[in-house]
């Protein structure tokens, strides 16, 4: 956030876990703007993204839908996923954060099976920063 500044939204979260004021939750949860927040507009707003990544591509396609939405992205090097084209072509920074982090990054809840990412501790993160493009 130091880099490329705050972000305004917390787009997966729930109270007890959101590092925003504002933030949407996957389930009903005190204070969340929206339930699934693949529901919610993102236009305008500069999104911290950390989804399960069952959701990546749809998480790249709201952003490539949306495009005065921008966000910052924590996501796996994963470069054999399906969706590691199309974030790489809509990011214009990164940043490593080294090794997976227990705790950091968990399968979702509708998430069959635990992606490589997730079994795999010696797996690099990075965060991406994806710009708007409207």
């Amino acid at each position: 956030m130091h880099q490329w500044g705050g972000c305004t939204v917390d787009r997966f979260a729930t109270a007890e876990t959101a590092l925003l004021p504002r933030f949407d939750s996957p389930m009903k949860s005190l204070g969340c703007e929206a339930v699934d927040t693949m529901t919610a507009v993102w236009a305008g707003e500069r999104s911290w993204l950390n989804p399960p990544l069952n959701r990546m591509a749809q998480v790249l396609a709201k952003l490539r839908d949306e495009p005065t939405a921008e966000a910052v992205l924590l996501a796996p090097k994963w470069y054999g996923a399906p969706w590691w084209p199309l974030l790489a072509a809509m990011s214009d920074e990164a940043v490593d954060v080294g090794l997976h982090a227990a705790g950091v990054v968990q399968p979702g809840v509708h998430c069959r099976g635990t992606p490589e990412p997730l079994r795999n501790p010696g797996w690099r993160f990075a965060v991406f920063r994806v710009p708007p493009r409207g």
